[in-house]
């Protein structure tokens, strides 16, 4: 696994000679401030940090201290850091640490990121291990970097011990750094900077409870046993999610089928591809899913399933929880997905597809009963970066600065002769550069979109005006067909 070293600094580090540093690290998360949205607050040396980051391209993240004790405060701290953030583009997440102990610190995070999210940013939890397993152990909403140093003498030992997988690792507090006088935080980290646009962390049972779902609502999907009254020559499913491709066969599932599909096409692409490939029947789910390593067994009466956990009868039955989570009062209120009933002969005449709307489909819990519920751990989430969907005016003028005045990073001799770093151009020039290609490749796809919008407002124009029925034009839209 690829590891970057990344610094995190705030004003109790004083003044950086960022230039040298800069040859020793893959990255730095800078303190913007702490607590509310109070100027008092702001970080003594956050814009200082935050400019030279910028200055020499270095990837930098951002983090905000929380003393917050409710959500409100923590939508102010969130504030607060989107004030500091504003005109700037991190290329490492912004984070939330929580050390002050608190009963509802999940909520609090939730709280702290969705602002951060909803404002175009990537949010993420910064935490250390015994606050982590006290206050917050489950809690895997958003990107996690976890400190445990064990010996705390700079160097790597122990990693964290918690019940989420974790994308980055603080192991030290005394690692000497170039160019910072006194000690310094340093951390592993498992993913790389976005280059200017932001990473997200991609929650798998998400995707897999999307694709249960899109298969329940997709007449082309039905019950199997005999006879089949599904639609097995209707090829193949494609259905976009979160920005990712995830295809499968149309046609008969029973339940465990259904589900062990679902799953199996959600990890393709990670690690953990194949891993529930024995799984055949419900007597053989809990087996194999656990063994996996990405499921947990979850006692159905006493905890709250998750999005994307299976509820299971090892003898008779399995469905998909759809909605639900860890403070929620146990099943109550989960809403769940399955294939339930097979539609044979008697059933309007054997027409194919889901004739009766419960061969497969979404609606409240029922106890069936289920023996247990299969947890997923979140081992298999990953961390994909975002293409940067435009850039500032300041960073399109800092390319033609460069590349006008100064010529391409590769003509060496005349930056030279102008007394220009041209470490310094090289770094900032590549960050820019990638950003524009980034960018453009984006722009390629919307007009590529409106070009498809266009033709298909061509085509209803042209069925309306040769006598089409209008509510069979849209029929029509929806089915793909003409």
């Amino acid at each position: 696994m690829a590891s970057y070293s990344v610094i995190d600094v705030s004003t109790w580090n004083g003044t950086i000679d960022w230039d040298t540093a800069n040859q020793h690290i893959d990255g730095a998360i800078i303190r913007c401030g702490y607590g509310s949205d109070y100027e008092s607050q702001d970080d003594g040396q956050w814009e200082r940090n935050v400019s030279e980051c910028e200055r020499l391209g270095i990837p930098y993240g951002v983090y905000l201290y929380s003393y917050a004790k409710n959500t409100d405060m923590a939508r102010s701290e969130a504030r607060h850091a989107l004030r500091l953030l504003e005109g700037h583009h991190p290329s490492y997440p912004v984070y939330f640490d929580m050390e002050e102990g608190v009963s509802n610190a999940g909520a609090l995070c939730d709280a702290f990121c969705e602002a951060i999210e909803d404002a175009g940013y990537e949010a993420g939890l910064y935490s250390y291990q015994s606050y982590y397993n006290q206050y917050l152990d489950g809690y895997d909403n958003y990107t996690i970097w976890m400190a445990s140093y064990g010996i705390n003498d700079g160097q790597k030992h122990t990693p964290p011990q918690i019940s989420v997988g974790y994308d980055a690792w603080q192991y030290t507090s005394v690692a000497q750094i170039p160019g910072i006088s006194g000690n310094c935080d340093l951390s592993e980290f498992y993913f790389p900077p976005s280059g200017g646009g932001h990473s997200r962390k991609v929650n798998v049972a998400d995707v897999a409870a999307q694709i249960h779902a899109n298969m329940c609502e997709d007449d082309r999907f039905g019950y199997s046993w005999d006879p089949r009254w599904g639609t097995d020559g209707a090829g193949y499913a494609t259905w976009e999610i979160d920005g990712r491709e995830y295809t499968v066969k149309c046609g008969d599932y029973d339940c465990s089928s259904s589900i062990i599909t679902a799953w199996s096409t959600a990890l393709e692409g990670t690690e953990y591809e194949g891993a529930l490939d024995g799984a055949t029947y419900t007597g053989n789910m809990r087996s194999v899913f656990v063994g996996s390593g990405l499921f947990d067994v979850w006692d159905t009466d006493t905890t709250s399933a998750e999005r994307g956990d299976v509820y299971l009868n090892e003898t008779h039955h399995t469905a998909m929880c759809q909605s639900g989570g860890p403070d929620d009062p146990p099943y109550y209120y989960d809403c769940l997905s399955e294939f339930s009933i097979n539609e044979n002969n008697e059933v309007y005449h054997g027409k194919t597809g889901d004739q009766t709307g419960r061969e497969a489909y979404i609606h409240s819990f029922y106890w069936y009963p289920w023996d247990l519920t299969l947890h997923y751990n979140h081992k298999a989430d990953y961390i994909e970066e975002e293409e940067m969907a435009s850039l500032s005016d300041r960073d399109i003028q800092r390319i033609w600065e460069y590349t006008y005045m100064y010529g391409t990073p590769d003509e060496d001799s005349t930056l030279g002769k102008r007394g220009v770093d041209t470490n310094q151009i090289s770094n900032r020039y590549n960050v820019l550069n990638a950003g524009t290609i980034a960018a453009r490749a984006t722009e390629k796809k919307l007009d590529e979109r409106m070009d498809e919008c266009e033709a298909k407002l061509d085509r209803i124009i042209e069925l309306l005006q040769n006598g089409s029925n209008g509510e069979c034009v849209l029929n029509k839209l929806i089915s793909g067909t003409d």
